[in-house]
């Protein structure tokens, strides 16, 4: 974490979910923005760079991935370029992973033809945070008047409020900070990122490492819905109680804790039992902590059971083991 971020990251709780091992491990974010390259050193994944000619020299997709990084050290990061003719490629990419996807953030503004083809994705329930631009005007861009977007503006730390250039209005939702330093691998300083482009991220990287979380005790992603009452209960309302055209509902941060959710609470929610036979032996032998299911939410009913999977679940029956 470099020192220059670290009032940003105090205020947000970043440094207090560090500090217990919340890194972004097996955290998937998708970022759609520009055709600049990403520095080597953030380990960004690329899925379709094979049909992509145009990219050049590192730049804004670059610094937007650089933001996630600095916050996540260890989450997948998925970049693509928008300003494509393959947008149909990159939205059938992310329809095939939804079911791993935690959070996709967009720091442009779009064209209606790009904001037609971000439409396909409403369906996904996949939480989406966007910039809603920098000419300090009472509405977004286009690309946050998406009806299922959070809609993200600037939020000046060292002042403690909106950001002039920061656009406001009916299309904002949450504030996120802005300012935040990362290392250009190219000049080896650390570069400050202002902007909503970089508000944008900053949401998307915090309610990334609430995933994580999230993960560990539904062993699912969060839905669009979760994820905004997550960000509802845990913001800072800056201004009016509620949401308001100056702040939207507020400052976008992690819980001062981490939370604790009673065993009885959890109840895991398969994503292939739904009609199956024997859906309510599963969901009996789950709930006593017997049998777990596997990381990509599904429990596989009719799977073979292997000697070391028997094994341990009779451990569990008998006591033998810490049932989880």
């Amino acid at each position: 974490m470099i020192e220059r971020n670290k009032a940003e990251f105090d205020k947000s709780n970043i440094t207090y979910w560090r500090d217990k091992g919340y890194t972004g491990k097996g955290v998937n974010i998708v970022i759609l923005d520009d055709n600049g390259a990403t520095y080597p050193k953030d380990n960004i994944i690329e899925p379709l760079i094979h049909l992509d000619r145009s990219i050049y020299k590192v730049g804004h997709k670059g610094q937007v991935c650089s933001v996630i990084r600095e916050v996540l050290p260890e989450a997948n990061i998925y970049a693509f370029n928008w300003f494509t003719d393959y947008k149909d490629e990159i939205n059938k990419w992310i329809i095939e992973h939804a079911d791993i996807i935690d959070v996709i953030n967009c720091s442009f503004s779009t064209t209606s033809s790009g904001y037609n083809s971000l439409m396909e994705l409403k369906d996904l329930n996949i939480p989406f945070t966007v910039a809603v631009g920098n000419e300090a005007r009472p509405y977004g861009n286009l690309t946050s008047s998406l009806e299922f977007a959070f809609g993200i503006g600037m939020w000046g730390q060292a002042q403690d409020r909106k950001s002039v250039r920061s656009n406001y209005g009916l299309h904002l939702d949450f504030m996120a900070f802005t300012g935040i330093y990362y290392v250009s691998e190219t000049s080896g300083r650390e570069v400050q990122f202002y902007g909503t482009s970089c508000s944008a991220p900053y949401a998307a990287a915090i309610i990334g490492m609430y995933a994580e979380w999230f993960r560990k005790q539904h062993n699912r992603p969060m839905t669009r819905q979760e994820c905004f009452e997550f960000l509802l209960k845990s913001l800072d309302d800056k201004d009016e109680i509620g949401r308001d055209d100056n702040s939207g509902y507020g400052l976008v941060r992690l819980p001062d804790e981490i939370p604790t959710i009673k065993k009885e609470e959890i109840k895991m929610e398969f994503k292939d039992i739904g009609n199956h036979w024997a859906k309510q032996e599963i969901e009996f032998i789950t709930d006593k902590g017997i049998m777990n299911g596997y990381p990509d939410g599904t429990f596989q009913p009719d799977k073979a059971l292997t000697r070391a999977e028997y094994a341990t679940m009779k451990a569990k029956e008998l006591g033998f083991v810490k049932k989880k």
